[in-house]
């Protein structure tokens, strides 16, 4: 009896080694930042309601996965929440995005009804408007714009699993092939296209925090492998983030337009407008 206990323990132990092993860099657990996250009070919200919402998302922004979306005040903050379910394009966040902007900022609802259209009919004002888009109830896409300052902020989940993010060239192959041949402390590595326009990403994850000596090997890496890039136009900004035991430590972006390195937070990088400098 005692050896069977001790042989199905060993193999209990072998079973959770190994799932901890097959789980992916996207699957870590990765806090999401507290500031993009709405732990507000019920009663501190006031709610403009539309049963036609996920409707409108479908019939005029073409979003088809949308399977609960709401929208409330708290002062003069407006919040939205989209929520999308099944698989999850760069079309569907860019047109949730064209919502953000064109009705929540620009208000440009002209004739056709829109979701949340009650806040033009009834003409609501408020001074920050907030978009978050959640897959399957997890945050994904936080954006805010601020009218009195004019100025947006934006946040990405770039850890959740999205297939449709997933990508490879023969550029990013090539990095992998080098890094992974010289760094011997690189668990795994990811190459995702936010869906943030004109970038990608490469998501390293190490045993432990690299060396200056092997950061500075890994831009030379980035940079030197340019020359095999067949399409210099599908990316300009080139974003590589460091990651060891579910901690971020070292992030820097690579502009492939003449403007080399820059160690600004990714998210705050217009790479629409540094894409014109081509």
């Amino acid at each position: 009896m005692r050896k069977t206990i001790s042989i199905l323990a060993l193999f209990l132990i072998f079973l959770a080694a190994f799932v901890a092993c097959d789980k992916t860099m996207t699957d870590k657990e990765i806090q999401i930042p507290d500031e993009y996250l709405d732990f507000s009070n019920e009663d501190t919200r006031t709610y403009i309601e539309d049963e036609e919402a996920i409707e409108s998302f479908e019939k005029f922004f073409y979003v088809n996965n949308v399977v609960d979306s709401e929208c409330y005040l708290i002062d003069k903050e407006l919040n939205v929440s989209v929520y999308l379910a099944d698989d999850i394009y760069q079309k569907d966040v860019k047109n949730i995005e064209l919502f953000f902007t064109k009705i929540l900022i620009l208000k440009q609802y002209e004739t056709y009804p829109v979701p949340y259209g009650d806040l033009y009919n009834n003409k609501i004002d408020y001074d920050t408007c907030i978009l978050r888009i959640f897959f399957e109830d997890t945050l994904l896409i936080y954006d805010k714009y601020d009218f009195n300052e004019c100025n947006f902020e934006y946040y990405e989940n770039v850890f959740l699993d999205i297939p449709s993010r997933n990508y490879s060239d023969d550029y990013s192959d090539k990095v992998i092939e080098n890094l992974k041949e010289n760094i011997k402390s690189i668990n795994e590595i990811n190459v995702i296209k936010p869906f943030r326009a004109y970038s990608i990403m490469f998501l390293i994850d190490t045993k432990s925090k690299l060396e200056n000596e092997d950061l500075k090997y890994v831009k030379n890496i980035i940079e030197s492998n340019l020359e095999i890039k067949e399409d210099i136009n599908s990316y300009v900004g080139i974003i590589v983030q460091l990651t060891s035991d579910s901690d971020v430590y070292e992030e820097f972006t690579y502009l492939n337009n003449g403007n080399g390195w820059n160690n600004e937070k990714w998210e705050n990088i217009d790479f629409t407008s540094e894409a014109l400098i081509y």
